[in-house]
């Protein structure tokens, strides 16, 4: 198949004419004090009753009437900026929003309704500040923790990081820090995120509903974008916590040109090892020693050609080390007599013997994530703006375990050695995967009717094999064996995409999108395309009906036994035998905001800006995979993963989510509650019979409140 010749009918239908606005405004929302672009920030025009958002780059095209046109730009919580200008002709200017601190619910009252004008639903923006402000474990913000008390989404164990949204699996999250996929998102077996919230600039969880432009997984996207850097002065914060520090370096290379950002993290528990090991020690005679880190860095160099050209280049490097050896020794002092008859008498001979065992296990496990993204920002005119992305992304595990023991018998009464056995193990598994690739999106702004995004990715993924080697020597024997349960496989994935947000009249817009998914795996493709609609139906200024369907394809999967999200689950790709996972979503909306006059009142605060809404959801999946019963990754023989698995699951995941947020003002923070059902069914496992999913949970409720005495007090 000409793939080329597909992404060109793609473009010719994105580009196609509708008869256009004579003229047109255009540019980028910016922080006033940092140069930071803001992301979905609203722009509205009360001469035509129309408006528009920024997209993840702060970039608007907004298309306006000849003549007197007032413009509102706004941005939760920063004060509304105007513009009054009489058009007549295409205008290029930058909104810079200033941060409100005072009268901030005064001006969220005049700004647009975000969640009620947008067309998705089943979409929900965290703001980074209320996240800063939720209870912290061991000291350590989490975004994840934050992500896993919203509706629809499920911890998996107490205490762990992992997040499973409407009956999905975690391998079904599509995680993007700068637009880059992330494979393992946990530290500390779990507990903690890889997420630095100093460096968060944006994060948005998108549960259904999916525009064309996403893919490749099943349950949810959840886009993380970090700070571009100040490009106005030179910030330097930190933090420290019970167990890691945290610093924070930003400024401008070349002012209003060229900006830096450079974030670490680094747990301390390994400075702490020594007095805790020399107290077990003292108590109970434990000799051995361990070590514990991790650390995380992000980077990013933001630099502005000109007003059409921007490039950023960005990084993200972050490792957990595991290191513990344990040693053991223990003597036994055999005593034994022999008799021996000289004539008439006997003899007694006391005989001693010692045994000594010394055994010394060391014990090690790692595991790393690294991204880097280069993206090219150009406004080919105020019609047309492209983003063009080069990526690269690995996870990695090792897990190596080395035992050496050593008997040695002596006899006390001539000194002599009697037998000495010596014996050594190592044990190295090994995991991984790394991608590479490229991606174009371009956004045309038609019309006032008509915003279209189309574009083009492809990925060269490199399955790392999975595998244990095994070897071991007893006295003079040698023993090397090595069971793969992964081949290196080097699939191919191709993806076009062309979504239309189409306004149809000041009640009813509509987003229509098609996903085509080529996916090739040694000789086997498969292709899939996948149609996308949303529609959204304006009740009035504070209330809307938001209706979805979405169809989607996974290509990859993850194995594992857990619950606790180890990183040795082992990432495995579509192959000739298992097929790519399917899903099918359909979701329905109700959604409101409440301020002053409403439900203001009755709470007995001054001014209020509640977003509340009610969602049902229905979602069948195809093809699911998990190992079949009394199967397990570490297995005793030398069979393939593909030997071990069940596929051609069906699972089912429906549910009725209830959502109310306060964002601003003293009091902040939201409740959410989820009433579910999901369950799985596969031939060969519980009989055929279907049977509920292992993190099916009934009924989930969760409230998230901050309340602010003052600026430096909080609650």
């Amino acid at each position: 198949m000409n793939y080329n010749s597909i992404y060109i009918i793609f473009l010719i239908l994105g580009l196609s004419c509708f008869g256009q606005e004579k003229y047109n405004l255009n540019g980028y929302i910016i922080d006033q004090q940092t140069g930071e672009a803001l992301i979905g920030a609203n722009i509205y025009n009360q001469a035509s009753k129309t408006g528009t958002t920024s997209n993840a780059y702060g970039y608007f095209s907004i298309n306006t009437l000849q003549g007197k046109n007032l413009f509102i730009c706004s941005y939760v919580g920063y004060i509304n900026d105007t513009l009054e200008i009489d058009i007549n002709s295409n205008i290029t200017h930058n909104f810079h929003l200033n941060v409100q601190n005072k009268n901030l619910e005064e001006v969220i009252l005049r700004s647009e309704s975000s969640n009620i004008k947008s067309i998705q639903n089943s979409v929900v923006n965290l703001p980074v500040k209320q996240v800063k402000e939720l209870p912290t474990l061991l000291g350590e913000g989490d975004v994840l923790k934050a992500i896993q008390l919203l509706p629809g989404v499920q911890s998996g164990n107490e205490g762990t990081s992992g997040f499973y949204v409407r009956g999905g699996g975690p391998d079904q999250n599509l995680i993007l820090l700068d637009g880059v996929p992330v494979y393992n998102s946990s530290h500390l077996l779990g507990f903690f995120s890889i997420f630095n919230e100093d460096v968060i600039k944006n994060i948005n969880l998108t549960k259904g509903g999916f525009p064309a432009r996403f893919g490749g997984r099943l349950s949810s996207v959840l886009e993380i974008n970090t700070k571009d850097g100040n490009m106005k002065q030179w910030q330097v914060e930190g933090g420290v916590g019970l167990i890691s520090g945290k610093i924070t370096i930003q400024g401008p290379i070349k002012k209003d040109k060229t900006s830096i950002i450079i974030a670490g993290r680094r747990t301390w528990i390994d400075l702490f090892k020594k007095p805790i090991v020399g107290a077990l020690e003292n108590h109970i005679e434990f000799k051995g020693g361990g070590n514990y880190y991790f650390y995380d860095i992000n980077a990013k160099i933001n630099h502005k050609f000109s007003d059409k050209n921007r490039l950023y280049f960005s990084i993200y490097s972050g490792k957990d080390q595991f290191l513990a050896n344990i040693k053991e020794e223990e003597v036994q002092v055999n005593e034994a007599q022999s008799w021996s008859e000289t004539g008439s008498h006997r003899l007694t001979d006391n005989i001693i013997s010692t045994t000594t065992f010394n055994a010394a296990t060391n014990f090690g496990l790692s595991w790393n994530n690294f991204t880097t993204a280069i993206r090219w920002n150009y406004v080919i005119n105020h019609k047309l703006f492209t983003n063009t992305t080069l990526l690269y992304s690995s996870y990695k595990f090792d897990n190596a375990i080395g035992t050496q023991n050593n008997i040695t018998e002596v006899f006390v009464k001539n000194s002599e050695l009697d037998t000495e056995i010596n014996q050594e193990s190592d044990y190295l598994y090994q995991s991984g995967l790394e991608d590479i690739g490229f991606k174009t999106d371009i956004d045309y702004f038609l019309n006032a009717k008509n915003h279209i995004k189309t574009g083009l990715s492809y990925t060269k993924h490199n399955f790392l094999p999975g595998k244990i080697d095994l070897f071991s020597t007893y006295i003079e024997n040698e023993k090397d064996t090595t069971m793969i349960f992964s081949e290196t496989t080097k699939p191919e994935n191709i993806i076009l995409y062309l979504e239309d947000l189409y306004t149809i009249n000041n009640r009813l817009s509509v987003n229509l999108g098609l996903h085509y998914n080529i996916y090739q795996v040694n000789k086997k493709k498969y292709h899939d395309l996948q149609p996308r609609l949303s529609c959204r139906w304006l009740i009035n200024e504070k209330s809307a009906l938001k209706l979805s369907y979405a169809t989607m394809q996974q290509n990859i999967h993850l194995l594992t036994n857990s619950s606790l999200g180890l990183p040795n689950d082992i990432w495995v790709p579509s192959t000739d035998i298992v097929n790519p996972q399917k899903s099918q979503q359909s979701a329905l909306g109700y959604y409101i905001n409440f301020n002053k006059g409403s439900i203001g009142n009755w709470l007995n605060f001054e001014k209020n800006n509640f977003e509340a809404s009610i969602e049902l959801y229905y979602k069948q999946m195809q093809n699911l995979v998990t190992f079949s019963e009394g199967t397990h990754i570490l297995g005793t023989n030398f069979s393939s993963w593909e030997d071990r698995v069940e596929q051609n699951g069906n699972g089912i995941a429906q549910g009725i989510e209830l959502f109310l947020q306060k964002k601003t003002g003293k009091l902040t923070g939201w409740i959410g509650y989820t009433l579910s059902k999901s369950t799985r069914q596969f031939e060969d496992i519980n009989l055929g019979e279907e049977y509920p999913y292992k993190f099916d949970r009934r009924h989930d409720l969760s409230i998230v409140s901050s309340y602010k005495i003052n600026q430096n007090i909080s609650i």
